[in-house]
């Protein structure tokens, strides 16, 4: 795995400025720039550590849906074409805006949110839910 320091040294420029591109801090890096590292990141197939961004708390830039199943019929409900549609555009639209999707279906939105807060989300989308079940939520 390609390191933003080896980025930096490919194209001559600091690894600030190369950690500037990959967070779309735009406004601090030249144009000229920003497309040279930007295309070294492509070309080098560059990938985020997100354990990285964690430690460095920046956020996870994760947004967790949660299905609840619990009172649904025994059909899986990741094939249920309903929720099917609504995920597909929820990914899209997380991802447009550069956070990442974590897909978690669970019978109990107890156990949903203790997983929710040990992967320190950004934010939370729950579908299939009991009204009841959001004052478990405050």
């Amino acid at each position: 795995m390609v390191t933003i320091k080896e980025i930096a040294d490919k194209v001559n420029l600091s690894p600030t400025t190369v950690s500037n591109v990959i967070h779309g801090r735009k406004g601090k890096v030249s144009p000229d720039n920003y497309k040279k590292i930007s295309r070294a990141l492509e070309e080098s197939k560059y990938v985020s550590n997100m354990g990285g961004r964690l430690l460095g708390r920046h956020g996870s830039k994760i947004i967790a849906v949660i299905l609840n199943y619990e009172r649904r019929s025994e059909m899986n409900v990741v094939s249920d074409p309903f929720y099917n549609q609504i995920i597909g555009f929820l990914e899209e639209e997380i991802r447009k805006k550069g956070y990442f999707m974590m897909l978690y279906t669970s019978g109990s939105v107890t156990e949903s949110l203790r997983l929710a807060t040990a992967w320190d989300i950004e934010g939370l989308i729950v579908l299939g839910s009991h009204p009841d079940d959001a004052k478990n939520v405050y």
